[in-house]
């Protein structure tokens, strides 16, 4: 049952959840000293995956640790994996600015 509910949550993250950084206008120059480096927003999210998985895998273990039900513990992680993937959309598209003063 838990390979099931596994792929299940792999397949939502893969192909329900949409890429964060597909609404940059244009390619992310990295510039270091006279090197110049662009980043399309597809490879800006395949860098960024890795990390995003890895904090929301963080999160979940700290919560719920070992022996806890699988079933609840893959679902709450596609939550906080698409709830995390949402405050990346909304700083990358403007919706929320961090110069912005509170």
């Amino acid at each position: 049952m838990q390979l099931i509910i596994a792929i299940i949550c792999f397949l939502v993250r893969i192909f329900l959840i949409p890429n964060p950084f597909y609404y940059i206008p244009q390619e992310v120059i990295l510039r270091i000293g006279s090197i110049h480096l662009y980043f399309h927003p597809i490879v800006l999210n395949l860098l960024a995956e890795p990390i995003i998985v890895g904090l929301t895998y963080a999160a979940i273990s700290a919560l719920y640790g070992k022996g806890g039900d699988r079933i609840t513990e893959s679902a709450i992680y596609v939550a906080s994996y698409a709830l995390l993937a949402a405050l990346i959309y909304f700083v990358t598209t403007g919706y929320i600015s961090w110069s912005q003063s509170i």
